[in-house]
């Protein structure tokens, strides 16, 4: 196979198994009644952070982090307070929010088969990996 072959190939199969890593996920949080954003913005927040940071580590829009941070905030999960620079909003973990986040960590930890099937060294390798393609 020639290079783009191989390149198409690799970039395929990355797509297929972001898909499955996706509905693992998805089942994995389906008890905790939370949006698979609202999910994964919980588990990003181990400490208190500007809704911007959170946007990054996300990828994605300010306005829709807004949202992720009402539906947090309405289940008592976080708490918005002002930041120093009173135009950024801070966001952090309530108790029952840092509880939900260490139960979602163990339900997701607990459900991802698709990187069960690796070794240890696998997992490290393509954790590597995958680290030098996002950071170009």
């Amino acid at each position: 196979m020639d290079e783009a072959g191989t390149a198409r190939e690799i970039a395929v199969r990355l797509v297929q198994a972001a898909e499955r890593l996706k509905l693992d996920f998805a089942e994995s949080i389906a008890p905790f009644e939370l949006s698979v954003p609202a999910a994964r913005a919980l588990l990003l927040l181990d400490e208190p952070a500007p809704m911007r940071v959170l946007s990054d580590r996300l990828a994605c829009d300010q306005s829709y982090i807004t949202r992720i941070a009402d539906e947090l905030e309405t289940r008592g999960l976080i708490q918005r307070t002002p930041g120093a620079d009173r135009r950024v909003q801070m966001l952090s973990l309530t108790a029952p929010g840092a509880r939900m986040r260490e139960a979602l960590s163990t339900a997701v930890s607990a459900s991802n088969r698709v990187l069960l099937q690796l070794s240890t060294a696998e997992r490290t390798s393509l954790k590597r990996i995958l680290g030098r393609l996002q950071t170009g």
